[in-house]
C-alpha cells in the first residue's frame, strides 16, 4: 500500500463507512442487471456501483477522493446509458474510494472502464471490508495492478475477483468499498463500475 493511501486511509478512517455496518446472514439484496460486457464476450449479469458512473456529483454519492476528479467525457461504448457524459480521473498519487455497498460471498467479480493518461503510472484496485475487528484491505487476486501500457486506450478491465482476495466473515453480508490508487506520475481515467453477484452466463 503506498504512503499516500496510507494517509488518506488515516484520514478518512472515520468516514469510510458513515452508514451503519451490515452484519447479517442474509444475502444482500441485488439491483437491477445488465450484461454490459456482453459484446466481450462476458454474457455474465452486472449491477452497477453505486456512484459507479460518475454522472452525479461525486461527493453527493459518497465517493472520498484525493487528487481525483469527475470530468466530462464518457467511455466511448455507452454501456450505462447513450446520455451519459463524465468520467473519473484519478492523476498519480491520487486515490479514490469509492461509495459503500453491501457484499457478500455471492458476488465474485468487479469489471470497469479504464484507460491510462501517461506513459509512466500504475492502476492498483483493493478490495475494503469492514469487519468486526475494524477495516480491512485487500489486493484483488486478478488483475489487482494495471501498467500504463497495457491500456492506452479505453477499455474493460478483466475480471477482478472479489471474494478470492477477502471474503466477508463467514460468508456473511457486510459493508465494502473499492479503492482505488495510481503510483507513478500518469494519471488513469475511470468509468461505469460494475459488480457480477453471481457468476453465471
Amino acid at each position: 500500500m503506498n504512503r499516500r493511501f496510507d494517509r488518506l486511509a488515516a484520514l478518512t478512517t472515520a468516514l469510510l463507512f458513515a452508514i451503519p455496518a451490515i452484519a447479517s446472514a442474509a444475502p444482500c439484496p441485488v439491483p437491477q442487471t445488465t450484461t454490459p460486457f456482453a459484446q466481450w464476450g462476458d454474457t455474465g449479469n452486472y449491477f452497477s456501483l453505486p456512484g459507479g458512473n460518475f454522472e452525479a456529483p461525486l461527493a453527493s454519492t459518497g465517493w472520498i477522493l484525493d487528487r481525483a476528479e469527475r470530468v466530462s467525457g464518457n467511455e466511448p461504448f455507452a454501456v450505462g446509458a447513450a446520455t451519459d457524459s463524465s468520467s473519473l480521473v484519478i492523476d498519480g498519487g491520487g486515490v479514490a474510494l469509492s461509495p459503500a455497498f453491501c457484499i457478500d460471498s455471492s458476488m465474485t467479480d468487479l469489471r470497469f472502464f479504464a484507460r491510462s493518461l501517461g506513459t509512466n503510472g500504475k492502476l492498483q484496485v483493493r478490495l475494503v471490508l469492514q469487519t468486526k475487528a475494524g477495516v480491512t484491505t485487500a489486493p484483488f487476486s486478478r488483475v489487482a495492478e494495471l501498467t500504463a501500457g497495457s491500456m492506452p486506450a479505453w477499455a474493460p478491465t478483466g475480471q477482478l475477483a472479489l471474494t478470492e482476495s477477502a471474503s466477508s466473515p463467514g460468508g456473511r453480508a457486510t459493508t465494502a468499498r473499492i479503492a482505488f490508487s495510481v503510483s507513478g506520475h500518469g494519471g488513469w481515467q475511470l468509468d461505469d463500475i460494475y459488480v457480477d453477484p453471481y457468476r453465471m452466463g
